[in-house]
């Protein structure tokens, strides 16, 4: 097993694979700035902000898997506001995400409508549970 987000997993094995490309990490922080006569603003730091993580998720059926019915249940977890543990090899983050977006470029589609390929591209947002965590 590569990772998971909930029960998602992400895998390379003989039977299917599921896996990413092109995982980025982002942190972001809050400033205030002060306007001062005459000179310029004074910055105040006030919190970090939640991180972000998005990823393209591969989907093809000669990975022994059906596309649409994968590529689906990411749309599912988004549409339903599931929160869950992100984890690439350790856990990512402080606490749990929670799927901001999800996007589905459909590469191949035979005439019959069957999916063949195609990549979701997920936004993970941090969800904290526990305001007192980090003190």
């Amino acid at each position: 097993m590569i990772g998971y987000f909930a029960d998602l997993i992400f895998e390379t094995s003989d039977k299917k694979i599921i896996t990413f490309n092109d995982m980025t990490r982002e942190a972001t922080a809050v400033y205030e700035d002060h306007a001062c006569i005459g000179q310029k603003p004074q910055s105040e730091f006030l919190h970090p902000d939640l991180d972000t993580v998005s990823m393209n998720i591969i989907l093809h059926t000669k990975l022994n898997i059906d596309p649409k019915t994968e590529a689906d249940k990411w749309l599912d977890y988004c549409r339903r506001g599931v929160v869950g543990t992100l984890c690439v090899g350790v856990p990512i983050g402080v606490d749990k995400w929670t799927i901001r977006s999800v996007s589905q470029q459909w590469q191949r589609v035979l005439n019959n409508g069957k999916l063949i390929s195609c990549t979701v591209a997920v936004t993970f947002k941090e969800y904290i549970t526990n305001v007192w965590l980090n003190r």
